[in-house]
């Protein structure tokens, strides 16, 4: 075979192998059994979580949506204060109204002092975690996008090349990550304090993309609290 056909064969080869090693391999999930002695919900709270989102389910459907969709999202310290609202919901307003209102009487019937946090998805059943399953958490599949866009941000802020070492700027995320892995909520918990990168907190966080937390190898919807830390330099 001719030299010349023998280097274009080679250099036709190339850009197929550059583009097998730019492929991002993900990251590992670190998995564990729950142990017998772990904290679960209880039997009578599972049965609560799955009332409750069947009455979401029915006054959704009472008002005409034939396929609800979506998660509700519930923060509600022992005072009955805090959040209660819909994510990624197909729910018209009337709707959404009136299930917010049905949770808001059945915060009423807990027991005094009692706070309740959760994620209710009104299409899906609850992802109960109990001794002997499976569970991995939630980890970050995009680092390279995370890095790219804050080093967007540090390079347009106004105290760029004046310190040496870095001085650490750390802000604290709350996260709710869906079961396909994307951020369906993003809310900044604790900011920098810094007037030049707290604007873009957000829309950062909501940018992420994970692994999504797996209980038995079935993906569920997930909060928790993310870490930023930006190092100006």
């Amino acid at each position: 075979m001719p030299r010349r056909l023998l280097a274009l064969l080679a250099l036709a080869a190339i850009p197929g192998a550059l583009h097998a090693q730019k492929t991002p391999r993900l990251p590992e999930q670190p998995c564990r059994v729950i142990p017998d002695t772990a904290v679960v919900p209880s039997a009578q709270q599972v049965r609560e979580r799955e009332a409750l989102r069947a009455g979401l389910d029915s006054v959704a459907r009472a008002h005409g949506v034939a396929a609800p969709t979506g998660i509700l999202f519930v923060d509600v310290d022992s005072t009955r204060h805090g959040k209660v609202f819909f994510i990624d919901s197909n729910l018209p307003q009337p709707a959404s109204d009136a299930a917010t209102g049905m949770v808001a009487e059945y915060l009423s019937t807990l027991e005094r002092g009692r706070a309740y946090q959760a994620l209710v998805r009104v299409d899906g059943a609850y992802a109960a975690p109990a001794p002997g399953k499976r569970n991995c958490p939630p980890v970050l599949a995009n680092g390279d996008t995370l890095s790219a866009l804050m080093l967007r941000v540090l390079d347009r802020h106004p105290e760029k090349g004046r310190h040496d070492p870095p001085v650490a700027k750390r802000a604290v995320v709350r996260l709710v990550v869906n079961r396909d892995g994307g951020v369906s909520y993003a809310e900044v918990v604790q900011p920098t304090g810094d007037a030049a990168i707290d604007p873009y907190l957000e829309d950062i966080a909501s940018r992420l993309r994970f692994l999504p937390a797996r209980l038995d190898d079935v993906p569920y919807d997930v909060r928790f609290r993310f870490n930023l830390q930006f190092n100006v330099r």
